[in-house]
Order: structure tokens, then C-alpha cells, then sequence
């Protein structure tokens, strides 16, 4: 999509969702006009996260006595619920923290009239200036600048905790970026975290404060490994079975990889999950492209696969990343092949290989298993609980 439109209509966008009543009836008549798949078609081209979308934040603990504020490029139902920020609100309000959930993207999954109750949990676009509500602490989890004057209109004296999850550049910026911006927030934070060790290094050497060290995890609840499941009807049986899952939009994704690797492996049937935008994916008898798939239906695919992937090239933003998929492959018991990422090549489990050695590799990773006391160790070490433990003792509030 070129630039102008794509402007177009992230403004048009956010004018229907700052329309409720007009919103809600669109939503109303159009996501449910079966009868008009045309009018349908061009609505869910406007709002393609309506296509899919489920409610989040549903988990129960027990009664909140303190206040968790998020502030998110994207909402929390984005990639199905599965976000960094949103298991993190997860497992906060699992420790009774109630959430304050604040978004600046022009992504709506549901107009705001129609958006489900969520116990213990507020969730707005920033445009929609609700009063933000006081909290014991407040987490940033992008350099977006609609964050700081939200920052500076928060009541009480909350503690600030920024958390540098990407490398905000290239295709992860989309245009919304400015590294004054994300100075600024730093600076303004009370302290200070990163996913990965090359970002930590990063903002330690560059503001000469410290930085600690949270990397992502696994949903160990829903990342099960004793479930009975049943095999996915579009999972092929393959010589190896692979899979892959998570964005396939950015350029760090490298589909030439792929695409040998399916070439270099005539026998495996390689699966690819997650959202294309508007790149072009390599065509093969033995590639299938599943699109996006509901969070909750991802362990079954891992039970079933033989080995999953995580085939980044050497980018800036691949060698910052903590990939996320990686951890729900790893407590799934799952084999792990990534290329030689500093993120992956830091955990034992993961088997690394350069491109010219990846068909190779996977073929001989395929289908092994972590002894007993590896997997419960890597699920233990991996659970998004543990990681709110690291945030409370980092901010003073455990």
C-alpha cells in the first residue's frame, strides 16, 4: 500500500472509531453481511483485525488491590492476544493487579460500544482521552508520542518502567518513530529494561544507566505439554514435519531461506502461520502458507511438528530480537532450529546453523526431545509468571 493511502485510511480509520454509534452500526451490519461478501470484503480491508478478533484479558485472580498502566502501540487482542504487553497484563491481574490499558496505532479491533467487559481491565485507543486513572506502576512498551503527555497527566507519583521490547527501525517503525522520541521516554523512566542482551548493552552504553535484562516467554498454561490434542486437518505429514509462526511481513523473515529450504528437502511439508502484509511468499508443493491462526491453536501444531523454525537473516532487528514463538516452541518440548541469532545462540535447547547448513541441520534435529529435567527447567525459567516476578523486583514493588 503506498504511503498516501495507507494515510488515508489510518485517518479514516480513526474517524469511524471516534464516531461510536456510527462505528458500532457498521460493525453491526457489515462484519455480519454474509449476504454481501463484497461489502464485507471492502469493510474488512478498512478493519482487517476485525476479521478474527476475541475477547482478552479474561483471566481472574484474585481481587486487585493495585493498578498496572500499559502503554502499547497496539491493543491487547493484536496477534490474537499473544503480545508481550498483553501476557504480561495476564499474568498481573492473575496476581490482582487491575490494568489500564492505553494503545496509539490506528488498529481497532472492536468499535468501543462493542468491545466485551473485561473483569478488572480498561482498554482505549489514546485518542479517545479517558482520564487515565492512578496506578501503582506504569509500563512503556514502545517510544510512541502520544506516551508522554499521557505521562504527564498521570495522577500520583506511579513508578515508571520502560521496556525495550524491538529495535524500533525499519519495518517495526512504519513511519510513527522518532528517536528524539524514545530518548525522552528513557530519560523520563524510573527504570529501565530490554528483551534482548545486545538491547540492554545498547541503552546501557547509551544513556550510562542501567538496563536490566527480561527476555520473552511462554503462556505455560496454554502452552501445555500433557494435553491430548488433535492433529490440526491442515497440517501435512511430512519427512520432516516444520513449522514456523509469528509475523512474516518484516524483511528480517528470510523467505529465501525458506524457499531453499524447501527445495533442498523435497520430502518435508513446511508450514508457515502468521500475517503476510504485502510481502510475497515463495511458492512450493511442500510450502503451506496458513495464515493467521487463533493463539489457542498453536500448541497443537507444536505437538504435531517435528521441529519449528526461526529462519531470520542477519538484520539489525533480527540480531536484537527476542522471538517470542521460540519460548512456546521450547516448553512445548518441540525441537528448535534458528540461524544464529545472539538471542538464540544464548539458550542451550536452540540448535543454530548458518543458511548453507540449515537443511542439514533440520534434518538431523528433527524429531529429537529435552530430557525430563531440561523441559521442566526451560518451563520454569520461560514462564511469563517468572517474568513478572523479574518486573516487580526490578521496579521495588515484589
Amino acid at each position: 500500500m503506498t504511503n498516501w493511502r495507507k494515510d488515508l485510511s489510518h485517518w479514516l480509520k480513526a474517524r469511524v472509531h471516534q464516531t461510536p454509534r456510527l462505528d458500532a452500526w457498521l460493525d453491526e451490519r457489515l462484519l455480519a453481511d454474509a449476504a454481501n461478501d463484497r461489502r464485507r470484503s471492502m469493510y474488512l480491508r478498512l478493519f482487517p483485525e476485525r476479521a478474527g478478533r476475541a475477547p482478552v484479558l479474561q483471566r481472574q485472580g484474585i481481587a486487585p488491590t493495585r493498578r498496572l498502566t500499559i502503554l502499547s502501540l497496539v491493543p491487547p487482542e493484536d496477534t490474537g492476544g499473544g503480545s508481550r504487553p498483553a501476557r504480561l497484563a495476564e499474568e498481573f491481574l492473575r496476581d490482582g493487579w487491575s490494568i489500564d490499558w492505553r494503545w496509539a496505532l490506528p488498529i481497532f479491533p472492536w468499535p468501543s460500544l462493542r468491545r466485551p467487559k473485561t473483569p478488572h481491565a480498561t482498554i482505549h485507543h489514546t485518542s479517545e482521552r479517558v482520564p487515565l486513572l492512578p496506578s501503582d506502576l506504569v509500563l512503556i512498551e514502545a517510544p510512541h508520542a502520544e506516551f508522554m503527555p499521557l505521562l504527564d497527566a498521570m495522577p500520583g507519583s506511579p513508578v515508571v518502567l520502560y521496556e525495550q521490547i524491538d529495535l524500533w527501525q525499519d519495518d517495526l517503525a512504519l513511519g510513527w518513530f522518532d528517536a528524539d522520541i524514545e530518548r525522552a521516554l528513557m530519560t523520563r523512566a524510573d527504570f529501565l529494561s530490554a528483551t534482548s542482551r545486545r538491547l540492554a548493552e545498547g541503552i546501557k552504553k547509551d544513556l550510562t544507566r542501567p538496563c536490566a535484562y527480561v527476555p520473552n516467554a511462554a503462556d505455560t498454561d496454554l502452552f501445555e505439554i500433557d494435553q491430548n490434542r488433535a492433529r490440526p486437518s491442515d497440517l501435512h505429514q511430512g519427512e520432516p514435519t516444520l513449522l514456523y509462526v509469528g509475523a512474516l511481513w518484516g524483511d528480517w523473515v528470510d523467505l529465501e531461506l525458506i524457499e531453499t529450504l524447501a527445495d533442498q528437502l523435497p520430502g518435508a511439508q513446511i508450514h508457515l502461520i502468521g500475517r503476510a502484509g504485502e510481502r510475497t511468499l515463495p511458492r512450493r508443493a511442500n510450502l503451506h502458507y496458513l495464515g493467521e491462526k487463533p493463539r489457542e491453536s498453536i500448541p497443537a501444531y507444536l505437538q504435531y511438528a517435528d521441529a519449528a523454525l526461526v529462519p531470520f537473516r542477519e538484520s539489525a532487528v533480527a540480531m536484537a530480537v527476542s522471538p517470542l514463538k521460540a519460548f512456546e516452541a521450547l516448553v512445548m518440548g518441540c525441537p528448535l532450529v534458528s540461524t544464529p541469532i545472539p538471542e538464540m545462540l544464548a539458550i542451550p535447547e536452540v540448535v543454530t546453523a548458518k543458511p548453507e547448513a540449515f537443511a542439514a541441520t533440520v534434518t538431523r534435529v528433527s524429531r529429537s526431545s529435552p530430557s525430563a529435567e531440561t523441559l521442566a527447567r526451560l518451563r520454569a525459567e520461560s514462564s511469563w509468571a517468572r517474568r513478572v516476578e523479574t518486573i516487580l523486583e526490578i521496579t521495588g514493588l515484589s
